[in-house]
């Protein structure tokens, strides 16, 4: 609770009118003087009441990543009551990974609204929604502003920022080394798994088998491509995140031309799969990835068997043994 410019500025005129009754003992100063004490009284009571009985749900309709403006659904709902809530402000703190403004009028009592607004998250990461949104009113005076913290579950996870690297790929795939077309050769029929490219659903044998069922193909070893992201000891946290975004934006461009990626870093191997899934799982990774202090940094030289492709922090990280076998190598302060 706050007392606003718009109380202050009341504040002030009451005890100048307290004065001038206590001066002159005028009947009408004193009543004067309850009534602007009973509107900051009310208004002090009015905004309390306003709040109670608010829950707030947030529901993300689209991928969230950094930098790129998204939709988000809220719903608010309010508990049994005679009254209704009016004027409600809802906002984050600034120190937050995402910024969501809305204004809700009217939330009648025993009813619930939703609302599509557009967010834009700031950076990557795993954001906890309790205690994320602060909801405020200032209803009816605005004399006063009173704010809670609602409570909220489950979380919102922000991928990174995706950036445009045509050039870089185009003088990649340049190369004689030609990115898959969509043409393979049939090898056998299995059951669906998470990441499997959905394009290659067998509907025929799926409708035979009551569940998902895919065509497996033999997959060249020019269709392959491990991308090896070193996340040991970055010297610049800023170098790290732009890092974190390369290799986001690498392993979408690839998995969107056809190939299958294997991505690697420090104590995680992700195999190879295509498709949005894949990627998603990639994403996920990436959103939350942190720098390590493992100099093990548990990866086997096998491994590096096949094409790959190195993204370094710095020539002291572990992974600098497999730059012999990289088809190409990125450092991090210079992307």
């Amino acid at each position: 609770m706050k007392i606003t410019r718009e109380g202050f500025r009341l504040l002030l005129a009451t005890s100048l009118i307290g004065l001038a009754s206590l001066n002159t003992g005028n009947n009408l100063m004193y009543l004067i003087l309850s009534v602007m004490l009973s509107i900051l009284l009310l208004s002090l009571m009015i905004t309390y009441v306003n709040l109670r009985g608010i829950t707030i749900e947030i529901e993300p309709l689209d991928d969230l990543f950094a930098g790129k403006t998204s939709r988000i659904k809220l719903r608010y709902s309010k508990k049994r009551s005679i009254l209704s809530s009016r004027s409600l402000f809802i906002t984050t703190p600034p120190e937050g990974l995402i910024r969501i403004l809305d204004y809700v009028d009217i939330l009648k009592p025993a009813g619930s609204i939703e609302r599509i607004i557009n967010v834009t998250p700031l950076k990557r990461g795993m954001l906890g929604l309790n205690g994320r949104l602060i909801l405020k009113t200032g209803f009816p005076f605005i004399f006063t502003e009173n704010s809670i913290r609602p409570e909220l579950k489950g979380t919102l996870l922000i991928y990174p920022a995706l950036k445009d690297i045509d050039m870089l790929m185009n003088s990649y795939t340049s190369k004689g080394k030609r990115p898959f077309t969509g043409e393979r050769d049939f090898q056998k029929i299995r059951q669906y798994r998470y990441g499997d490219d959905r394009r290659f659903i067998h509907w025929k044998a799926t409708a035979k088998a009551g569940e998902l069922m895919i065509k497996e193909s033999a997959i060249e070893e020019g269709q392959r491509i491990t991308i090896f992201f070193d996340n040991f000891r970055p010297p610049l946290l800023e170098t790290f995140e732009e890092s974190i975004s390369f290799a986001a934006s690498l392993s979408s461009r690839l998995i969107e031309d056809g190939y299958y990626v294997r991505f690697i870093t420090c104590l995680k191997t992700i195999p190879f799969g295509t498709g949005m899934e894949h990627l998603r799982k990639i994403l996920d990774h990436l959103a939350i990835i942190s720098p390590s202090d493992d100099f093990s940094c548990l990866i086997d030289e096998g491994e590096s068997a096949g094409r790959s492709i190195l993204i370094l922090q710095s020539d002291s990280s572990p992974l600098i043994r497999f730059r012999e076998s990289a088809e190409r190598i990125f450092y991090a302060s210079e992307i």
